[in-house]
Formats: C-alpha cells, sequence, structure tokens
C-alpha cells in the first residue's frame, strides 16, 4: 500500500495519496504498532504529502516523526526520502540553514549504506540545495566528490547512474554550459523512451 502511494504522489494523485497513507496510519494506531517500520513510512508519506500542501508546520511534524522511527529501524530508502523532504520542507519555510542540515543527514545515512540510489538521491538534492543558494563552488565540490567515489565503486548504473547524470547536467547549466549538460541528458532519455517509462 505505501509504495503504491509514492507512486500515486509521483503521479500527482494527492487525494488517492492521502487516503493510502491516511490509512497506513489509523493501522498504526488502531493496533498500537507506532514503532513498526511501517509507522515510519506512513509518517514520512504523510509529511510529503503535507508538502506537496504547502501545509508546512504539519508537515515537518509528520516528517521528523517518520525519519526517527526510520533511523531506529535502519531504513535507509525512507530515511534519506524522508530528510530531503524535510530538507525542502524547512527551505520552503525560509530556514536555509536548517534545509542544509536535513540535506547533510540525507547524505550521511546515503554514504553510510552505500545504496547507489539513496546516494544518487541525496546528492542530486545537495546540488540543487547548494545552487539554489548560489553557492556554485560547494555545489561543485558535492558533484566531484560523487563522481570519485562512482569511478570508484563498480555497477553505477539503472536508476542510480540516471540520477547522477541528471545532477552533473544540472550543475553543468547552472556554469553555463548547456550543449555539455544536453548531451548528458541523452541516455537517460534513451533509456526512459526504451522502457516507455517517459516520466523517470
Amino acid at each position: 500500500m505505501v509504495w503504491r502511494a509514492r507512486v500515486q504522489m509521483e503521479l500527482g494523485h494527492l487525494r488517492e495519496v492521502e487516503d493510502s497513507f491516511g490509512r497506513a496510519l489509523r493501522f498504526v494506531a488502531d493496533r498500537g504498532v507506532g514503532l513498526l517500520p511501517a509507522a515510519g513510512i506512513a509518517h514520512i508519506g504523510m509529511g510529503a504529502l503535507l508538502y506537496e500542501r504547502d501545509e508546512l508546520d504539519e508537515a515537518e511534524r509528520e516528517l521528523e516523526e517518520g525519519a526517527r522511527l526510520a533511523e531506529r529501524a535502519k531504513e535507509v530508502g525512507n530515511l534519506v526520502w524522508g530528510y530531503v523532504t524535510l530538507s525542502r520542507t524547512r527551505l520552503a519555510q525560509g530556514d536555509e540553514e536548517g534545509a542544509l542540515e536535513m540535506a547533510r543527514e540525507a547524505e550521511r545515512v546515503a554514504r553510510g549504506s552505500d545504496a547507489n540510489l539513496q546516494i544518487a538521491i541525496a546528492v542530486a538534492w545537495m546540488t540543487r540545495l547548494r545552487l539554489a543558494r548560489g553557492d556554485f563552488a560547494q555545489a561543485s565540490s558535492v558533484e566531484e566528490g560523487r563522481a570519485a567515489s562512482a569511478d570508484a565503486a563498480a555497477g553505477n548504473a539503472g536508476a542510480a547512474r540516471s540520477a547522477h547524470l541528471l545532477t552533473s547536467a544540472r550543475l553543468l547549466r547552472a556554469q553555463g554550459r548547456h550543449r555539455e549538460a544536453f548531451g548528458l541528458l541523452e541516455e537517460p532519455r534513451e533509456e526512459a523512451e526504451a522502457s516507455e517509462r517517459a516520466t523517470s
């Protein structure tokens, strides 16, 4: 149910998302199992939904609770998702330092797990955050560190590679290197077309 809700959120079906995560949270409350891993996912999901609706204070509370539970359960994917969304929420509240702190937490968790996709997600957000702050040197440093570790790691393919290519392209575009950025986007575009996942 939770994974279906995440897909629905990506597609913009927020009413269905609210129903899915609402049912999950009611199940957790009714059964008294608030410390189960599913509870963390449900709180993060509801927080992400509230962020999309611009209900930022409520989103922050749900995301903090979800991240606390995901941290206890060592759920790397959900924890990175939670921290990145909490970072976005704090940025939307005007708390740039808080946003940066949560982005660092996402990167810490991802790098500690050696999970390529989670590292790609955390680095992509950190790079975007640095660029939004006008901190091009730090954004470049984040990307260079990511590229060095990716070169040292084997099997950097699929969704993680696409995320890294998109991040590199975003950085090149910010530097005014549009032709190079466009070239990097060719591979993910071809992959999306080949697999009929144009929304990737």
